[in-house]
């Protein structure tokens, strides 16, 4: 714990946007706190808590409404005010990773402050899940020498971030399977990252994050989506429940209307007669082999291959048994 000037000590501190937007600022505590300092010209000695990056950078992790309240009422502040601060050291491998832990740091100590909403506890659930995801990357895949080796650091990250949160192994590997259906879901869906930004992957995986936060996708339909949200059969249907007002109601309903049968092969004459042709094609252009003694021509096999498969591929049709 150190003691700084306050004045200073605001005007410096790097905000991370994104740490600082977890939580909302409540307007009547900030209202409260620059009523204080208009009065006392002095602002309550609460801690506030930052973390030292790798880089060297001071990031304010607590403290963000206060902070605020300050600069909004700088002039009110007396010169010899003193700012208490507690530095933290949450390090990651990568930026990413470290923010993640900064992330997981803030949910957990407000967690013990406040009472959080439901939607609240579910973005702990993913933010948890997206840390336990991201330390395994950065270990990387096992190969056959260190595999023993990483699978025992797995368990120990698992155990960690676990003891951390208070949480048990199982529970936090079952919250990165979370994280990991949401991002398989944005692939499945949205394969290429577009310039349009409703088309980006990454907002399309926002999109399904909020949708799950806020519980409009229960966890149970996020894992039954998630699983066929590849299969060209299932995607359309998974779409269209995300677009509905009942997502979880909606994907019911869907995932239990059945295929439709495919159309038994088309026999009329004229597609018969054409197959005729197209073994006459083909026996003579063996038998022009055979005779030469040479190998087939490549293109002209392909092309009579490729006229046989026109022929008698079947028809794709809509899930739902609309004929084309």
């Amino acid at each position: 714990m150190i003691v700084r000037d306050l004045k200073t000590f605001i005007k410096d501190i790097t905000v991370d946007s994104k740490l600082e937007d977890i939580f909302d600022k409540d307007p009547d505590i900030l209202e409260g706190i620059e009523e204080s300092i208009i009065n006392t010209g002095n602002l309550a000695k609460e801690p506030f808590y930052i973390n030292k990056r790798l880089d060297g950078s001071e990031v304010l992790l607590d403290g963000h409404t206060r902070r605020l309240a300050c600069l909004n009422q700088l002039s009110h502040l007396k010169d010899d005010c003193e700012a208490v601060i507690i530095t933290l050291d949450l390090q990651g491998g990568s930026l990413e990773s470290t923010r993640i832990a900064e992330e997981l740091w803030i949910r957990t100590y407000q967690i013990k402050r406040r009472n959080l909403s439901s939607s609240q506890s579910n973005e702990n659930k993913l933010a948890i899940g997206r840390l336990y995801n991201q330390s395994k990357k950065e270990i990387g895949r096992p190969n056959q020498l260190n595999k023993s080796a990483t699978h025992s650091t797995l368990n120990s990250t698992s155990h960690n971030i676990g003891k951390e949160f208070g949480l048990g192994e199982s529970t936090i590997r079952k919250y990165a399977t979370l994280d990991n259906q949401i991002s398989e879901m944005a692939e499945n869906l949205c394969p290429k990252k577009l310039t349009d930004d409703e088309n980006d992957r990454e907002a399309y995986k926002e999109k399904i994050a909020t949708q799950f936060t806020s519980g409009a996708i229960t966890a149970t339909t996020l894992g039954s989506m998630s699983k066929v949200s590849g299969s060209p059969l299932h995607k359309d249907k998974v779409k269209k429940a995300l677009q509905s007002e009942d997502i979880n109601t909606t994907w019911k309903v869907l995932k239990s209307r059945p295929l439709a049968a495919p159309n038994p092969p088309c026999t009329s004459p004229s597609v018969s007669n054409d197959l005729e042709e197209v073994k006459e094609e083909l026996e003579k252009l063996l038998d022009n082999s055979i005779k030469s003694s040479i190998d087939i021509n490549s293109s002209s096999y392909n092309s009579v291959k490729n006229k046989i498969k026109l022929l008698t591929e079947q028809p794709e049709f809509e899930e739902d048994g609309e004929t084309p």
